[in-house]
């Protein structure tokens, strides 16, 4: 189902690519990705930063609010769930190491964890969903994120735009490459 859901994506992004609006549709897919937890916005964002990369400024600032806005959307939801609810919808809370070390942070840290986790390439399902437990100040949690977020786009964004021979490899993969033929 990943696959199919790139292929789509991807497809997507190469029919709006010389739109001048193509740095918000690069938003708002993140904004989708983000609030579906589908695949991971980098995938995104190597596709369009490869598509537009005199845009990649734009692309990321445009990715950050859109992930920023769905991420602070989920605690919103998440908090609204209830954790006895999270923990049956996420049982590998209570198993994962990975889970368990961002957990820690969180509690620990709170919204400086938050940001930390929305910097590094980590999955940040687990800290807003503790995150929303506390409930903190929505507006807060959403500077956080995209400060966060605007530091990792930026860098995937930039580096893939002013260094494109360093990454040969993914746009074989993810650009050049020909869809799969329906079964």
């Amino acid at each position: 189902m990943r696959r199919y859901l790139e292929e789509k994506l991807i497809y997507g992004l190469r029919r709006v690519a010389d739109r001048r609006e193509f740095p918000l549709l690069a938003g708002a897919a993140a904004f989708c990705l983000t609030l579906t937890m589908s695949i991971p916005v980098s995938s995104a964002l190597v596709v369009a930063s490869f598509l537009s990369p005199q845009r990649w400024r734009s692309i990321a600032l445009q990715a950050s609010l859109g992930g920023a806005v769905a991420s602070t959307l989920l605690i919103v939801v998440f908090h609204d769930i209830g954790w006895e609810q999270l923990q049956e919808h996420f049982p590998e809370m209570t198993e994962s190491g990975r889970w368990q070390r961002i957990i820690a942070w969180t509690r620990e840290y709170g919204l400086i964890a938050l940001f930390a986790v929305s910097v590094l390439p980590l999955p940040q399902t687990q800290a807003l969903i503790l995150v929303s437990v506390g409930g903190p100040p929505s507006g807060l949690a959403l500077l956080v994120l995209f400060c966060g977020k605007l530091i990792k786009y930026a860098t995937v964004c930039g580096a893939i735009a002013l260094f494109p021979q360093h990454f040969e490899k993914l746009r074989v993969r993810f650009i050049d490459r020909e869809p799969r033929a329906k079964a």
